[in-house]
């Protein structure tokens, strides 16, 4: 059974409602939770690009939702699809790829790429020359895009239905699969916390440098003041409790331990970077942020804030509209691939 084309948005598993919040408040769009980590939306809903919300991590446009097809069955009615496709004389030219996945299930995972392999064994037969513009998905999400290139995409979130989505990267299509850009394993970090702020800094796209000053607030055990560090940083680790730096290794930066209140903690003068990482309230790390920033103590900045386990929305709300109040360059708050029940504010002065 093939169900009517709409929007797929993918989200953390759990976070359906905020997702739902947000759409309806930001963009003023009503969606229903369709399945498992994906809320749907019509398919005359004009969708923001996922880098412009918080808590989207992929979207599919336009998708088909197959009910109780079987892989062969599922995948005969996505050839079809790319068989019109690659009929529309050359107006689709860009590079493609085909993510097959699931979402922390691993029988859901591998029946979507077992359809993915049948689709892909039909275009090396069938369609020689869409073939030609073909790219790995590890290829095209570390490539340079375009607007016109195209991602398929095939979700199975769960054992009686499949989504089906071809879209071009106009569209504002993250180029990885599912949304996950997993961060790799920093040899050396006291905590799993580093690839926090790696992916913070990768999605913000300035990193620290050689020479920059940071403050790292609520430091121990050391996590993402190492970050700062392998980049060139000096830092000032804040934080009563003992840090974790005996295997970290040569660094480009340097790590100070200051044993003072993160709450409290202002530096002499400003430091081109401050990350925060506290455990405590919203409204407490919101306090802070807003303190160093009318101290103009920083020109970046990279905070976690802790969300309620119920109805988080007003809280995230809350803090996206501090942080746009600032008037700088870039401000942007995430729910990111590392966070959990918190999103992280980024900002670049």
């Amino acid at each position: 059974m093939i169900q009517l084309r709409r929007h797929l948005i993918l989200m953390r598993p759990g976070f359906e409602e905020p997702l739902k919040d947000e759409f309806s408040a930001r963009f003023s769009l009503e969606g229903i939770v369709a399945c498992r980590a994906g809320v749907s939306f019509p398919e005359s809903a004009r969708m923001p690009k996922v880098v412009d919300t918080v808590f989207a991590r992929q979207i599919l446009p336009r998708a088909l939702q197959f009910i109780g097809a079987d892989d062969k069955s599922a995948a005969e009615f996505i050839c079809e699809r790319i068989d019109v496709l690659t009929k529309r004389g050359n107006r689709q030219s860009g590079s493609w790829t085909l993510h097959g996945f699931a979402i922390d299930d691993d029988d859901n995972l591998a029946r979507a790429t077992r359809i993915a392999k049948l689709v892909m064994g039909h275009v090396r037969t069938s369609q020689k020359d869409f073939l030609k513009r073909y790219l790995s998905p590890e290829a095209f999400a570390t490539t340079e895009r375009t607007s016109s290139d195209i991602l398929l995409q095939i979700y199975a979130p769960s054992n009686d239905a499949i989504w089906f989505s071809c879209g071009t990267m106009a569209e504002g299509i993250s180029v990885w699969e599912a949304g996950f850009q997993r961060m790799k394993t920093l040899r050396g970090a006291p905590s799993r916390s580093a690839s926090k702020l790696e992916e913070a800094l990768a999605y913000l796209g300035v990193h620290p440098k050689a020479g920059d000053t940071a403050v790292d607030l609520g430091a121990a055990p050391g996590g993402w003041s190492f970050v700062l560090a392998r980049h060139g940083a000096h830092v000032q680790a804040v934080d009563h409790a003992a840090l974790d730096l005996k295997d970290m290794g040569p660094l480009k930066g340097e790590i100070i331990h200051v044993k003072d209140n993160g709450l409290k903690f202002m530096p002499e003068k400003a430091v081109d970077w401050m990350v925060c990482d506290m455990v405590m309230g919203a409204r407490d790390t919101l306090g802070v942020l807003k303190a160093w920033h009318e101290q103009k103590a920083m020109a970046n900045f990279v905070v976690n804030i802790k969300l309620p386990k119920s109805n988080p929305w007003p809280q995230v709300s809350e803090a996206l509209g501090l942080i746009e109040s600032f008037g700088w360059t870039s401000v942007k708050g995430r729910h990111l691939l590392h966070d959990r029940s918190e999103i992280t504010l980024i900002g670049r002065k």
